[in-house]
């Protein structure tokens, strides 16, 4: 850890300190409200359960203006996030995560809309609007959730519709042309059933721009849509819910910079006529479009047995997109010009069954069925270009074209049983345990598409054709020991074992590597955690310390083995990981006026006897996107004028720590740490009814990294957001 992390570590803690201990400016009358999760399938405090959640409100979402999963993860203890493109988001949370999305693989992090898994990452990336709450679990979930995730979950929950007449209009403005509007009618249609209608736009022109071409990159054009409708009579409980969304952009901007050493030197980024980090200078017209919908329903109904739950869905997503890695070109001499295309279309069916039991004053249990079935078609082409290539016989792979096609069917299937003993008025146990199997099936070919060398285009290094299939399955316990001190403050000690199934490689180099499944990895998290309501309710305070064993973690790599010329994208299966960490989170409020949220978070992990692709010993390094601290503060006013109008302002800052995004730890693979600052204010006027703010993000215009492609002594970075700001205003009725 260098100076200036220590150095900004020390000043938020100090700040923390300050915001604790100064209570004897509290309000008698203030107090923190109550949140309320579902994480263990029934609504629950969040401070009653025994796991590291943290929860974003529907209110808290509104204050922080968060519509992206790109704003969760940089407020929530060690979650952090990169895009590789649009269909392959790279959530990591404790450092653990996926990076590939071949259509044989599954995620290290889970993704829920409304209690349905979304199996592809590339599905991920919706919107965030009109929203109840955001839950991230963190750590393995290795019992109540229907698809076995090793790393932690992200479940985000919807508004339901309210027997009465809500509804509210907003407009948004801002830099770079942003124009937002949102649209929400809920309507009661008799006394048992009503429908909550939404709509939302937004629109953007491009933070970067490709100067070959003249065509903006990292812009926006996103429509979507919800309707869900509620039925209610006694003792029944039935949600029918649709969603559909379109998004198109110009791709994501990819910027060379020299890093050497390299036999080659700075090869390609010589070329470079542009130093702006926000200008590409690629010969290809990139882009990026989605389609993505769902349905569902969920049941809810008592019975003589206890309450039973069904939920049904059907999702798919279509995706079609054209990368420019490099982002560079020199006509009419191509030092490097690379484009890789995806075409994917997936469709996944849900069912999940559950029965909550009070067997008695001291015992509940819960009994459970999930079954998943997913189809995906994935068509991916690399084409690449350059002088190097045509002057170099040793590097010939990098001119050609090469389409690899993949057809997969996957199925997951899964039973548990969970249950809580009260031992006494202040101690109970939880123990659960699952059985979950996967299958894969998948087909797999590549093709020579323009024959320009003594290689294909890499990846693949070989034409072939192939089938193959494999199963696994695996049981995972998990047990709680929950004290309670007193209403406001409990302990908790927790055991579990999560699971993530095997796969297939997208893309593989050879025939041999296509057709050779991988093997599932597996986590073990040992966990003690204290939740508090402090102060007579007016902080909450929650410290959490895990330790979290890893084995044959799945890891993709780009790496030369012995006799290869360039690198090579492989999947393989580490020995072990090991993860420690600690977690501290508060909210509090001071009086009428002043309230304080934060995090801080460390995190110290490191892969075991690994030998990589390469055959280097990577044994003690860091793992991949683990970033060592996290800090997340912030700061709200709020005063009353009159009776109807309510002034309010706020600050935040997030900041995250350097990471590396390979297990090699080289630092050409390093993203350095940074920091964002952002801020809101406004009014509130006519009794809630009319909303105007005035806000921004990433005042600092920090130039930040989100991803590199390191490359013939070269690497090429995307870029985050620069400093933006706007206003908007709501109308709601």
């Amino acid at each position: 850890m260098n100076n200036t992390n220590i150095m900004k570590q020390n000043k938020m803690m100090g700040l923390l300190a300050c915001l604790l201990f100064n209570s004897a400016a509290y309000s008698q009358n203030i107090t923190i409200e109550e949140v309320v999760v579902t994480a263990n399938k029934k609504q629950e405090s969040l401070q009653e359960v025994g796991a590291s959640i943290t929860a974003f409100t529907s209110t808290s979402l509104e204050n922080m203006g968060i519509m992206s999963a790109e704003e969760i993860a940089l407020r929530t203890p060690n979650f952090s996030m990169s895009a590789f493109n649009i269909a392959q988001p790279r959530l990591f949370i404790r450092g653990i995560g996926s990076t590939d999305d071949g259509a044989a693989q599954d995620n290290s992090v889970a993704v829920f809309l409304d209690e349905v898994y979304i199996a592809r990452g590339a599905a991920q990336l919706f919107e965030l609007f009109d929203l109840e709450r955001i839950e991230v679990l963190r750590g393995p979930q290795g019992t109540l959730y229907g698809k076995n995730v090793v790393g932690g979950v992200m479940n985000v929950l919807t508004k339901n519709p309210v027997n009465e007449k809500e509804y509210s209009v907003g407009l948004t403005a801002g830099d770079y042309g942003e124009t937002n509007f949102k649209f929400m009618a809920n309507n009661p249609m008799s006394d048992a059933l009503s429908n909550r209608t939404t709509l939302i736009s937004k629109n953007r022109d491009g933070f970067s721009r490709n100067i070959l071409t003249n065509q903006e990159m990292d812009n926006k054009d996103y429509l979507g849509f919800r309707t869900k409708f509620l039925y209610e009579v006694e003792g029944i409980t039935l949600t029918l819910s649709a969603d559909s969304s379109e998004h198109e952009d110009g791709g994501q901007s990819r910027k060379g910079e020299p890093f050497g050493p390299w036999a080659f030197g700075s090869s390609v980024t010589a070329v470079l006529t542009s130093t702006n980090p926000r200008e590409s200078e690629s010969p290809r017209t990139t882009f990026q479009k989605q389609e993505i919908s769902g349905v569902s329903a969920k049941l809810v109904m008592d019975t003589a047995y206890g309450t039973f739950t069904s939920i049904t869905a059907s999702r798919e997503s279509d995706t079609n997109l054209l990368d420019a890695f490099t982002g560079v070109g020199s006509p009419p001499f191509l030092v490097l010009d690379t484009a890789n295309a995806e075409i994917e279309n997936a469709e996944q069916f849900s069912q999940e069954f559950r029965l909550d039991i009070d067997v008695n004053d001291q015992l509940d249990l819960m009994l459970g069925y999930y079954y998943l079935s997913e189809d995906v078609n994935r068509t991916e082409t690399s084409d690449l270009e350059s002088l190097i290539g045509s002057m170099v016989d040793a590097l010939s792979s990098l001119r050609g074209k090469s389409g690899s096609y993949q057809i997969a069917e996957n199925e997951t299937t899964g039973i548990f049983i969970n249950g809580t003993y009260n031992l006494s008025e202040k101690l109970s146990a939880t123990l659960g345990i699952r059985r979950s199997t996967d299958e894969k099936t998948i087909r797999t070919s590549v093709v020579d598409i323009r024959s320009v060398g003594s290689k294909l285009a890499a990846p693949p290094t070989e034409v072939y054709d192939i089938r193959a299939s494999e199963d696994w399955d695996a049981t995972t316990p998990s047990f709680l020991l929950k004290y309670d001190f007193s209403p406001s403050v409990n302990l908790y000690g927790s055991v579990s074992k999560g699971y993530k199934s095997g796969g297939f490689q997208g893309q593989a180099p050879t025939g041999a590597a296509a057709s050779t499944a991988f093997n599932p990895e597996f986590a073990w998290n040992y966990e003690f955690g204290l939740k508090s309501n402090l102060l007579e309710n007016r902080l909450m305070l929650n410290i959490s310390t895990f330790s979290t064993d890893y084995e044959d973690l799945q890891v993709r790599q780009n790496a030369t083995k012995p006799g290869e010329t360039i690198p090579i994208l492989r999947i393989t299966n580490a020995a072990e990981g090991e993860v420690e960490g600690l977690e501290i989170e508060w909210n509090a409020v001071f009086n009428e006026h002043f309230s304080s949220w934060g995090s801080i978070a460390y995190l110290d992990s490191k892969y075991l006897n690994f030998i990589d692709n390469s055959g280097a010993d990577v044994s003690g390094n860091a793992l991949q996107f683990a970033p060592e601290q996290q800090i997340n503060i912030g700061l709200r006013y709020e005063n009353s004028y009159g009776q109807n109008t309510t002034f309010f302002s706020q600050i935040d800052y997030t900041w995250q720590d350097e990471y590396f995004t390979e297990p090699g730890n080289a630092p050409v693979h390093l993203i350095a740490d940074y920091g964002l600052i952002n801020a809101r204010l406004g009014w509130v006027v006519g009794d809630g009814k009319w909303k105007v703010e005035l806000w921004g993000k990433n005042l600092s215009d920090e130039l930040y990294q989100m991803h590199i492609i390191p490359f013939l002594g070269d690497r090429f970075a995307t870029y985050g957001p620069p400093k933006t700001m706007g206003a908007s205003i709501t109308l709601q009725w």
